[in-house]
């Protein structure tokens, strides 16, 4: 990543010495994660691997703690060291910078809401 940062300052004539914006620190995660394989008998890269399962828990309707249990077992049966985040909420914190977030909606008395 080192590498990167440093073609990038050439190319753009950056300093060094100043410290990179939030949105740069944000796209170096993103890169990091879609090289980064989940654990180290895969090629499928942890970014790769969790937006295709928040994928599947949007298609199918998954409740956040169905969610949290299917990581948590996917996890306990992945070879261990392995880079799969531990809940919804690192899910989140890592896709966030891909512009996918959703709005809540209340539509009713009932509490229900619309995403």
């Amino acid at each position: 990543m080192d590498e990167m940062l440093e073609a990038l300052q050439l190319e753009f004539g950056l300093n060094s010495e100043d410290p990179p914006t939030k949105e740069v620190e944000e796209f170096f995660k993103l890169l990091q994660a879609s090289e980064e394989p989940l654990h180290e008998h895969t090629k499928l890269s942890v970014l790769a691997f969790v937006t295709r399962l928040i994928a599947i828990k949007s298609k199918y309707f998954f409740s956040n703690k169905c969610f949290n249990d299917l990581v948590q077992l996917i996890g306990d049966a992945f070879p261990q060291p392995h880079k799969l985040p531990k809940d919804m909420y690192q899910c989140k914190r890592l896709t966030k910078s891909l512009g996918m977030g959703y709005e809540k909606i209340d539509m009713c008395t009932y509490n229900c809401m619309l995403f």
